[in-house]
């Protein structure tokens, strides 16, 4: 009878270390997903409000931030 029970506890802590290992690894997921979201939003931001500081604040054309001779002009400003 014991030798039943023992295998009866066996198979329930297998089921929930399997569920904790499952649980793990759906959190994992999720984490990656939504560091990736969270950096995709950044850099969207990032473009979109510097196509609005640009055009409207800096009353320039705001397509003119895509200009890589813009940022070579925006690091000559700050660092040169």
């Amino acid at each position: 009878m014991e030798s039943q029970q023992a295998k009866v506890r066996s198979r329930s802590e297998r089921h929930t270390t399997e569920k904790k290992k499952k649980k793990t690894v759906g959190s994992k997921q999720s984490l990656n997903r939504l560091a990736f979201l969270l950096m995709a939003f950044a850099i969207i931001s990032f473009f979109v409000g510097s196509i609005i500081g640009y055009g409207v604040l800096g009353k320039g054309n705001p397509l003119e931030i895509l200009n890589p001779t813009t940022w070579v002009h925006m690091y000559q400003l700050i660092f040169g």
